[in-house]
């Protein structure tokens, strides 16, 4: 007949059996969680960068791809935004997004040397060396629907603000069309949902169509939602991976327990 401390030993035991076992279920589930996860990053990623090579164009890729030292990227890499703004800047910078950030003059022309001899195309380079230096501080007009300066509403390294200048100049964001019109002939001019007013006067609007150009920061909105899902997993992974070492100890020490109390009976 067992006797009580050996009955305890047992229900100790299929106890921790019990929680071994559910332990290694929630594990796998969780496995298959990051594993779908990682897949998930892995095509974002790859998508992002077809997308990228396409809307950029064959001149920019190339350099990008030849790995020229000086070079850093076009400015579209090197600026993030929020994404209420997005559609603004993107319009304000235009084209001029695809400019290519580099050192100074020298490493542009191996840049264009590489083009001509490639046959690749032609592109803008921007020599951090040789732009115009951006002025130290912009008035902002005390006007009703005035939100920014479009250079103020991107973040980038302070390294890029003379390039980031030449892009943008000072074109004021504002709220909508009738903000706009306050102000059409004393600023260049981009309304939140893309209406562009130029000093000149003219006026450029209407049904926008995705030109494929975008900031890093709404690219990847969606891919940082799950590169921080894939963390918060692996962190409870490695929780579940704690507990289940810290029960096989314990299903250890019982059965250690249990060998002691048998050979002290017999």
């Amino acid at each position: 007949e067992l006797t009580k401390e050996q009955a305890d030993y047992k229900l100790a035991q299929e106890n921790v059996m019990y929680n071994l076992d559910k332990n290694k279920n929630e594990m796998s589930d969780l496995l298959h969680d990051i594993q779908m996860a990682q897949r998930k990053i892995i095509t974002i990623e790859a998508q992002k960068s077809a997308y990228e090579e396409v809307n950029l164009g064959r001149a920019i890729d190339s350099v990008l791809k030849a790995k020229i030292n000086g070079v850093h990227a076009p400015l579209l890499q090197l600026g993030s935004v929020d994404k209420e703004y997005s559609t603004a800047l993107e319009v304000a910078m235009g084209g001029r997004m695809k400019n290519i950030v580099v050192d100074d003059e020298d490493v542009a022309r191996v840049c264009i040397d590489y083009l001509k001899s490639s046959r690749a195309g032609s592109a803008t380079f921007l020599p951090l060396n040789r732009m115009k230096k951006a002025p130290s501080s912009l008035r902002i007009p005390k006007e009703k629907g005035v939100v920014d300066y479009a250079i103020n509403l991107i973040d980038f390294d302070d390294r890029y603000l003379d390039a980031f200048f030449y892009a943008l100049g000072d074109t004021l964001i504002v709220e909508d069309y009738d903000s706009a019109k306050r102000l059409i002939g004393k600023y260049r001019l981009v309304t939140l949902d893309g209406s562009l007013f130029e000093k000149s006067g003219a006026i450029t609007g209407g049904d926008r169509r995705d030109t494929g150009l975008k900031f890093s920061q709404n690219q990847d909105e969606e891919l940082n939602k799950y590169k921080s899902r894939f963390a918060e997993l692996q962190k409870q992974y490695s929780s579940l991976e704690n507990t289940r070492k810290e029960l096989e100890s314990k299903q250890e020490k019982i059965r250690q327990n249990y060998s002691n109390t048998m050979t002290a009976l017999n």
